[in-house]
């Protein structure tokens, strides 16, 4: 009896404790907003969220220079993507030295931006204007 006690009791105490990243804790996965990151394009760091992949690079909000509340949508090409890192993402998700990210790196960034799924024409058009943009930004500030 005492041991089925004892055993209950560990049991109990493991199943209480979490270790790691949880659902919970992981911002990509509590609320609409893709993860936020890093990325130093053409020499220039650009902080914000990760809205898209595309065939030729990533698409980031940032705010503007100088701060504020206003964002500017950027299309940030892979060829000039030195560094990246993502807020919550082990480093091996990371894109570097001007390349495209490989399968398991670009399929992982995919499912933590705001549109997984990918971003239509119409969607991406609606952004900028709301953005009070008529197209993407690139890297120049």
């Amino acid at each position: 009896m005492k041991r089925t006690f004892i055993t209950f009791l560990l049991a109990s105490a493991a199943a209480g404790c979490s270790y790691g990243m949880t659902a919970a804790k992981f911002r990509p996965a509590t609320d609409p907003h893709g993860v936020m990151g890093t990325v130093t394009a053409a020499g220039v760091a650009f902080y914000g969220e990760l809205i898209a992949l595309q065939e030729s690079g990533l698409i980031i909000m940032t705010s503007r220079a100088g701060g504020g509340e206003e964002r500017v949508l950027r299309l940030l090409p892979y060829s000039s993507i030195s560094s990246s890192r993502f807020e919550q993402l082990a480093s091996r998700f990371s894109i570097r030295e001007g390349s495209a990210p490989p399968g398991e790196v670009r399929e992982h960034l995919q499912l933590v931006s705001r549109f997984p799924q990918g971003i239509s024409a119409p969607v991406l058009a609606e952004l900028l204007k709301a953005n009070r943009q008529t197209g993407l930004a690139g890297v120049q500030r």
